[in-house]
């Protein structure tokens, strides 16, 4: 198995408690000469990134030392399992590592790019989920301890001042892009605009310069043009915003970019704490 590769284990996937991953652990057909621990992999011990170990750690509930047995991927132990029933796994940051945690945990865990809340690693049912935070602790009865979330919602008054800003904005940067009183910095025709069904024609393409959040506080501040200007000349590549059929079109789609940016900087948000109950793992 290589490196990154999807794991592949010579035991089942099942979740595993500490009887179960410490009959393997003790296993003779797991262990290898000169290697201390029990190989879950179907790679040569030599090769295998993937271990159970016998050891005695602290249980983070009792913050006593314990027996346990813990799973070694790579140079992590992503899985701990307490003799009395406690268990500790890891947040990841790859998809091997979800992998080998959805294999032996007691919860399946993904990754939800377009999730709300703070924490986009999930653990539970799609209709159904939670933070998995840096992990979860459970407890030897189920119950999942530390759950904290947490949602961007604009704070108080927020709303109001930022449809003025927009408001100001609009006003102050749409006469003067249009007027042309900064040539095309805002606009720019492109001849590989993707039409659909295989057609690729010319197009004209918002774009603005990649601060562009300074831009437009000084369009918004009615700031002098040579300041403007100067801005503007100090950027030399582009982000293409979206096509546009007219160079109309595409100017006014800078402005409310820039809008959009100018409002969404985290001054306007606070935080709020997700409220959840007790949570048990048998019910998920």
């Amino acid at each position: 198995m290589g490196f990154a590769a999807k794991p592949s284990f010579r035991i089942s996937t099942q979740t595993l408690d500490y009887a179960k991953a410490l009959a393997i652990c003790t296993d003779t057909d797991y262990h290898h000469r000169n290697y201390s621990g029990a190989n879950i992999s179907d790679s040569a011990p030599g090769r295998s990134h993937y271990w159970l170990y016998e050891g005695n750690e602290t249980n983070p509930l009792l913050n006593l030392r314990m027996n346990c047995v813990r799973l070694k991927m790579y140079n992590t132990y992503i899985h701990t399992w307490w003799e009395d029933g406690t268990y500790q796994s890891i947040n990841w940051d790859s998809a091997i590592t979800r992998d080998a945690l959805n294999a032996f945990g007691p919860v399946r865990v993904w990754k939800d790019s377009r999730c709300l809340y703070r924490d986009r690693h999930r653990f539970g049912r799609r209709n159904n989920d939670y933070p998995y935070g840096n992990g979860i602790v459970v407890d030897p009865d189920g119950w999942i301890h530390g759950l904290v979330d947490f949602k961007d919602v604009l704070r108080p008054g927020a709303r109001a001042e930022r449809t003025a800003i927009r408001n100001q904005l609009r006003l102050n940067a749409t006469s003067r892009i249009l007027l042309g009183e900064f040539g095309d910095v805002f606009a720019a025709l492109r001849q590989d605009v993707k039409k659909g069904f295989g057609r690729w024609e010319s197009g004209w393409m918002a774009q603005i310069p990649p601060a562009y959040s300074n831009i437009a506080r000084l369009l918004y501040e009615e700031a002098d043009n040579s300041v403007i200007m100067e801005r503007i000349r100090q950027y030399r590549s582009w982000h293409d915003g979206p096509c546009r059929p007219t160079k109309d079109l595409a100017m006014k789609a800078a402005i409310e970019t820039m809008a959009t940016q100018l409002l969404s900087v985290q001054e306007w948000h606070m935080k709020q704490p997700v409220p959840y109950g007790n949570i048990n793992v048998r019910e998920l």
